[in-house]
């Protein structure tokens, strides 16, 4: 099936891109990993399996979102396409403002790709720090 793409968005993990979103003009979408691999059902809506094949368009947008998220933790880079050509969209920091639910299997898959670093413990000593004892008073 030949259905014009009208935009890509890039998920991209410490400059990485990870997973792409293609929305179609058909109101569908086709989700896949960087090895172009579907990935299924990530928002329980309008998923398709659209054979995705690495082209100039995919390879640029991949390319481009890599240099734009380079900074960044997590962000989405969004790519809309007009006659056949890649224009940028923006940068999503927390895609669809949390309003939309993704799959657990997509939730889950996008969790590997948050390292747990820095992490503090609290104690009774941490919090002592922010009030006053009886003896400081």
């Amino acid at each position: 099936i030949d259905v014009p793409c009208q935009e890509i968005q890039v998920y991209c993990f410490s400059g990485e891109p990870e997973f792409f979103v293609k929305f179609y003009r058909n109101n569908r979408v086709s989700i896949f990993d960087k090895n172009f691999i579907s990935i299924g059902n990530i928002f329980n809506f309008r998923e398709i399996n659209y054979k995705i094949k690495y082209d100039e368009i995919i390879k640029q947008s991949y390319d481009l979102s890599k240099q734009l998220s380079i900074k960044f933790n997590f962000v989405r880079v969004d790519w809309i396409l007009v006659n056949n050509k890649l224009y940028f969209g923006e940068l999503t920091f927390s895609p669809y403002s949390g309003f939309h639910e993704f799959t657990n299997n997509f939730n889950f898959e996008m969790s590997k790709f948050f390292p747990i670093t820095n992490t503090k413990t609290f104690n009774h000593q941490t919090f002592s720090i922010f009030s006053k004892t009886s003896e400081q008073q």
